[in-house]
């Protein structure tokens, strides 16, 4: 997950409106979450309280730099496995 491009989006479009209940919005956050980060807060129920507690759970499981280090060189790895060919070296595009 692409934590901070994906919570960015978020809080814009959800965590921000005042129109909206803490449990409304967990209810857009489950909404949008998939695999492990919705299995992480699917026991909780729809609440003021819970909603900040998911959003915790989720910046610690997806927030962390050391994290998101390891894995974008996780991902780099692996594309130059897959592009890589004995005459030919691995393409690596930059942001």
């Amino acid at each position: 997950m692409d934590w901070p491009r994906w919570y960015s989006s978020y809080k814009s479009a959800i965590h921000e409106r005042d129109d909206l209940t803490a449990g409304e919005k967990f209810d857009y956050l489950e909404s949008y979450l998939r695999d492990q980060a919705k299995l992480a807060i699917s026991n909780m129920e729809p609440s003021e309280e819970t909603y900040a507690e998911a959003l915790a759970i989720l910046e610690e499981m997806y927030g962390k730099k050391d994290v998101l280090i390891a894995e974008h060189i996780r991902q780099l790895e692996n594309l130059k496995k897959s592009n890589a060919t004995p005459t030919q070296p691995a393409s690596v595009s930059y942001i």
